[in-house]
């Protein structure tokens, strides 16, 4: 044990004596005054192994054991990490599953920079054509490598009229037929989104969906822009500025800075009104609210209610579809997300000059492309991105092109990390631990008394059913399965071709699904990706290769350890099923109403502790930012705070049916003054160990679902009756637990 391991954890400038017995000293004194008491144990107690010591020594450079764990538990479990791991100038936060991350980064690098191989799979060898060609792009300042950006302007309606002036007419713009190409060319859209994805209430078919579209600044600041000026009056600069670069090399002498900006602010102010019609986050928490299934007639019905002539439905669709055999006519069935925003989109575009909505849709074109053609346009993406995110330096280009291959032929990475970096006793583990707790879960079920039987039986039945999806697809020990995944795909020298067929691709491989069966067992991300999923309509648990590693899975550690980290991950998504979103689908995945009026109105009673509980939280660090303290949003981080309550409470009681079988675990070396049952909390707040920056953050909470990391933490662990047991905190007169699994 070193000095500086002995400084972090104990918070002092001197230590004489580095010696095991002094460092459990040290902690028995702690323990005496502020943890449990009367916990005997002896030295055969004490796991001596390679893995335990490991661990011991990474808990204790994590932990901050001055802190008292029942009044601050995440800087107890975290100070110490928070203190030796700041955030890397590049990113706008940093935490345990970055760390992960940036290591798998430079494990998929080294597999890209490998020698091509003649006998490889033929996407491992696009993969590694397309790292190559996007690490020897031509970034220099000059027309030429912005032209392959205005012709694709020009060949998606006539060009970006800001970028043209008087030359751009709108004589010709159908704002639904540019749409449509954008769409079909880059699976991407600013006014709509369609893709093709499960029926929801028959998961067996697939459907047209239709849904509202996503901006680059959140909602929320769109429509506050005096509370958020910084970063709306960034977004118009960054806009300004790229338009203005654009212009120069079309040679539009005639168009004036002045003129753009003027365009800009029209075009903000569509954006805005847009913005202002799409669904809140908590709204659209209401799958039931979003499921609006309609012929094509109806919908053509629906739109012509608002304005006339705005869209002809069957002319967009059969526009999107043509390069498919698909026999579209009116009476298609597609399920629109928001009708009202379709209904509001119609009298807005009908409101808005042509030039302005041709504007904003090709703004949402150059958007995607810009910061990959020059240094002066990736400067100016870079600049815009420091005020929304905080980061001081841009990524490296090797780890940008890293993230290309992993967005474009996200499968084939994923192949080639299992072959060469994933342990398949991990998976083993894994399957194992998601059975366990799988098993506790439908227990826990039957116990419940606010449940009547029938829901209950059918709750325990959506368990047993729930498919697990773990480390990599079956088909994966096939190669030649992997060739006929990308079947199609064409890649070539020239970065910007590859960005353009890959997205091709995605869209094609996206609506080829439309008239096709549904395949159960698909898989929603790469299994080099480091996250977990849990899928309603296919009711699956998705555990991909990348996350089965330290510090959430390590062979051969206390199970105590395990069940603390991934263990508490699969039981986050097994809970998901049951969450304000998931309960609402049945053990096949299917929308449907399986719960009785009754339990339905005590479901929500309990999940508003929740949404109260997390609404306290008060975020004073971005006091800074904004005139107000804001706090955590409990209604759109709802979901994510009752999977994270449930699956600490299955994992916890999971470890404990494997230590009943398999009799009670051991210590750590240096750490024996905890019991097993306390390094399972502390290894499932170390999870969440992050720092953020604060722009970082106040993004986080304006648009993410869950709750930041350090409320991720606090919130569970005041919820959780066995944890003030376990660390013999004194009873609080105040703070309601709320608990619904």
């Amino acid at each position: 044990m070193n000095l500086l391991l002995l400084a972090i954890l104990l918070s002092e400038t001197e230590a004489s004596i580095f010696s095991p017995i002094w460092v459990t000293q040290k902690i028995a004194n702690w323990t005496s005054s502020k943890g449990p008491k009367n916990y005997e144990f002896h030295s055969n107690d004490v796991c001596q192994t390679e893995a335990c010591k490991n661990a011991a020594e990474s808990l204790l450079r994590n932990m901050d054991q001055s802190v008292d764990p029942c009044s601050d538990f995440y800087k107890f479990a975290c100070g110490g990490w928070l203190r030796a791991n700041p955030i890397p100038p590049t990113e706008p936060s940093w935490g345990q599953f970055d760390i992960v991350s940036d290591k798998n980064h430079h494990e998929t690098r080294e597999i890209l920079e490998s020698e091509i191989d003649l006998n490889e799979p033929e996407p491992v060898t696009a993969m590694k054509i397309i790292y190559q060609t996007c690490l020897k792009k031509n970034l220099s300042d000059s027309k030429e490598n912005i032209k392959p950006l205005l012709d694709l302007t020009l060949s998606l309606g006539s060009g970006w009229p800001m970028v043209y002036g008087q030359q751009w007419s709108d004589n010709n713009f159908v704002w639904y037929e540019m749409a449509a190409d954008i769409i079909s060319n880059l699976y991407s859209s600013s006014l709509i989104g369609v893709f093709v994805t499960n029926d929801r209430k028959n998961t067996s078919s697939y459907v047209i969906t239709i849904d509202q579209p996503s901006f680059v600044l959140s909602r929320e600041m769109l429509l506050k822009p005096m509370t958020y000026k910084r970063q709306v009056e960034a977004y118009r600069a960054h806009v300004v500025g790229v338009a203005w670069a654009l212009a120069k090399a079309a040679g539009s002498a005639h168009v004036t800075k002045t003129e753009i900006a003027r365009e800009v602010e029209e075009m903000l102010e569509f954006e805005t009104k847009l913005s202002s019609l799409v669904s809140s986050q908590e709204m659209r928490r209401n799958v039931l609210r979003t499921y609006n299934p309609m012929t094509l007639r109806t919908l053509q019905d629906l739109s012509d209610s608002s304005a006339n002539n705005q869209i002809n439905w069957l002319k967009f669709m059969k526009r999107l579809t043509k390069r498919f055999d698909f026999d579209l006519d009116w009476s298609e069935r597609v399920i629109v997300r928001e009708k009202d925003f379709i209904f509001n989109l119609m009298g807005l575009l009908q409101q808005t000059p042509p030039r302005t909505v041709a504007n904003f849709m090709q703004w949402g074109v150059v958007r995607h492309f810009a910061h990959e053609l020059t240094s002066s346009l990736r400067h100016l993406t870079f600049e815009f991105e420091r005020i929304l995110t905080g980061a001081t330096n841009e990524q490296p280009i090797w780890k940008e092109c890293v993230g290309t291959v992993h967005s474009s032929l996200s499968m084939a990475l994923g192949y080639s990390y299992v072959q060469k970096h994933f342990d398949n006793s991990a998976r083993l583990a894994a399957q194992e631990m998601s059975d366990n707790i799988k098993s506790v879960f439908s227990e826990e079920l039957g116990r419940l008394e606010w449940m009547d039987d029938r829901t209950k039986e059918r709750a325990r039945q959506k368990v047993a059913t729930m498919t697990r999806l773990i480390g990599y697809p079956f088909w994966f020990s096939n190669s030649t399965a992997l060739n006929e995944y990308y079947e199609g795909l064409q890649v070539s020298k020239n970065h910007f071709d590859n960005l353009l067929s890959t997205v091709r691709f995605r869209f094609l491989k996206n609506f080829r699904r439309l008239r096709n069966p549904v395949d159960r067992n698909e898989w929603v991300s790469s299994p080099a990706e480091v996250n977990a999923f849990y899928n309603p309509s296919q009711n699956a648990i998705i555990f991909p290769a990348a996350i089965l590693q330290p510090p959430f899975f390590t062979k051969g550690r206390l199970e105590a350890l395990n069940y603390g980290g991934i263990g508490v991950i699969i039981g986050h998504e097994i809970t998901h099923a049951f969450d304000d979103v998931g309960r609402q689908f049945d053990a096949e995945g299917n929308l449907v109403q399986w719960w009785s009026e009754k339990t339905i109105e005590t479901y929500l009673e309990k999940s508003e502790c929740f949404v109260a509980q997390y609404g306290s939280y008060r975020l004073s660090e971005l006091s800074s930012l904004l005139t107000t303290v804001p706090k955590v949003n409990g209604a759109t981080t709802l979901g994510e705070n009752i999977a994270d309550n449930g699956g600490l409470h299955a994992a916890l009681e999971a470890y404990r049916k494997v230590i009943a079988k398999n009799g009670p675990e051991p210590r750590l070396p240096g750490m024996e003054s905890y019991t097993p049952e306390q390094l399972f909390f502390i290894a499932s707040a170390t999870n969440w160990c992050e720092s953020s920056t604060k722009e970082s953050l106040l993004e986080s909470v304006l648009s993410d679902s869950h709750s930041p990391n350090r409320y991720r933490v606090l919130g569970t662990i005041q919820n959780s009756q066995d944890f003030a047991k376990t660390f013999n905190c004194p009873k609080k007169k105040a703070g309601k637990m709320c608990v619904v699994w």
